[in-house]
């Protein structure tokens, strides 16, 4: 069966929403839910480009039997999202939808306390939430979770996390127009965990037991940096530098529209003035992930033993082997996909050439297969 390892979770229903902070975060257990047999949809929606995965149990792993990337431009997301119910909802039985929310008026954030019970905690957290966050109390959904509830230490690592009610609202708002009820909706961190807790042996595994792993997960709008120590996410960041920064670089430099600037950026034969542009904005991701590091290893007086990129920025021609020269660690890209099965309806071609881009919903359709 499935090892334990730290998932959290946000609302599970509109109606939780409503009524009652419902549990934000959980941990995973070993037993797989009965009622998802039908299968579980990740839901990614990101800026340009709605990213969905299904996947239903097998004995001791998953399968994947849907994959889709479908991009769209400005006010084009709902018809994105329409066409991803229409493509995983055939047949008799409906999947289960998991979605989330992103960016900026998200914050998770990782405190030692003393060892107290969950209830406890919960108590003490409510009371000093403004401490942690730079939020009115009254705008935002905030929840906390113990990361090591078995540990026999005085202190204990805790995880909080706010989101500001408008973007959970929104979401919802438009999940249900398009006749999605999603059964979790958690955020891009949470599910960036999920995947790499289950899937990520090497991840959770540094080599020395005094060092850490990260694993950074380069998307269109921003780039988001998580460090486990022993398999625990210990510190996350959100880094606000993209594959869009480099798009409108090469697009105003090259005299391209943006989705030329695109294809060139992503070319096997990149332009000249294009690699120099996308250097560029790598050498600027890689300033603050050295900064990440020097920060949590000044902190926690832990080194970072490896570092694995992920996320559609891992397609960009040179951009590992940019990362690879800038560190003095193991660099490598991550397949998530290459620890689960693929069932034969997927194209595994397309596969190949995009899977890493969908790392997100594949942590999303992870989290529904575990209960609290």
């Amino acid at each position: 069966m499935f090892s334990a390892a730290p998932i959290f979770v946000i609302f599970k229903s509109m109606q939780s929403i409503q009524t009652y902070l419902s549990q934000y975060f959980k941990f995973i257990r070993s037993v797989i839910s009965a009622h998802n047999d039908a299968g579980v949809v990740g839901l990614d929606l990101g800026s340009s480009t709605c990213r969905a995965v299904k996947i239903v149990p097998q004995q001791n792993t998953f399968e994947l039997t849907g994959f889709i990337c479908i991009p769209f431009k400005d006010n084009e997301a709902k018809n994105a999202l329409l066409s991803v119910v229409k493509a995983f909802s055939q047949g008799k039985t409906v999947p289960a939808f998991v979605g989330a929310v992103c960016g900026r008026g998200t914050l998770v954030r990782y405190i030692d306390m003393p060892r107290m019970s969950l209830s406890d905690l919960r108590k003490a957290f409510s009371i000093e939430v403004e401490r942690y966050f730079p939020f009115p109390k009254d705008t935002i959904y905030t929840d906390c979770h113990i990361l090591d509830p078995d540990s026999q230490d005085r202190r204990m690592s805790v995880l909080i996390a706010a989101v500001k009610r408008e973007m959970v609202d929104a979401r919802l708002k438009l999940l249900k127009e398009c006749g999605i009820d999603p059964a979790v909706l958690t955020i891009n961190s949470v599910a960036l965990a999920n995947a790499a807790t289950f899937l990520a042996s090497g991840l959770n595994a540094p080599g020395t037991m005094n060092s850490a792993s990260a694993l950074l997960e380069i998307n269109e709008a921003h780039a988001h940096l998580m460090i486990f120590v022993n398999g625990i996410p210990k510190f996350s960041r959100d880094i606000f530098i993209g594959i869009a920064e480099m798009i409108k670089r090469i697009s105003n430099a090259c005299s391209l529209s943006p989705e030329a600037a695109r294809a060139a950026l992503f070319s096997a034969d990149q332009d000249e003035r294009v690699v120099r542009i996308a250097e560029t904005v790598v050498a600027n991701l890689v300033a603050e992930v050295r900064l990440s590091f020097d920060y949590f290893g000044n902190e926690k007086n832990i080194p970072i033993a490896k570092l694995f990129l992920v996320g559609e920025g891992v397609m960009v021609p040179g951009l590992e082997s940019g990362f690879t020269r800038a560190f003095d660690v193991p660099v490598a890209a991550w397949d998530p996909f290459s620890g689960i099965s693929i069932g034969p309806g997927v194209d595994k071609g397309r596969l190949a050439a995009e899977g890493r881009s969908a790392i997100i919903a594949l942590g999303l359709a992870l989290n529904e297969y575990y209960s609290a």
